[in-house]
């Protein structure tokens, strides 16, 4: 998610099956993506829906440029069967 926000994801990589939480929030912008309400609310958007997570996902991946690579387990393993290749990297983020 912290790279989706800051839009540094060049590509969102995925073993499948992905078990992803049922539901994800999202604001305005296609960068106010978050796995809870009060995640988001932390960044003070407010008025926010709830999306189902394939169509949040796909929303931020379209809107910042960021590509879908599904890539078999075997080939790949990914911790949690997610994970990111970056734009840059923040030498201020932990």
């Amino acid at each position: 998610m912290t790279a989706l926000q800051r839009a540094q994801a060049s590509a969102l990589l995925l073993n499948p099956p992905v078990d992803l939480p049922v539901r994800l929030w999202i604001g305005s912008e296609p960068t106010q993506i978050a796995l809870s309400a009060a995640d988001l609310e932390s960044f003070g958007v407010l008025g926010f829906p709830e999306e189902p997570p394939g169509a949040a996902l796909i929303r931020a991946l379209a809107c910042t440029g960021a590509e879908l690579v599904v890539v078999p387990w075997d080939e790949l393993p990914l911790e949690d069967r997610v994970g990111a290749l970056l734009r840059y990297t923040d030498p201020g983020a932990s």
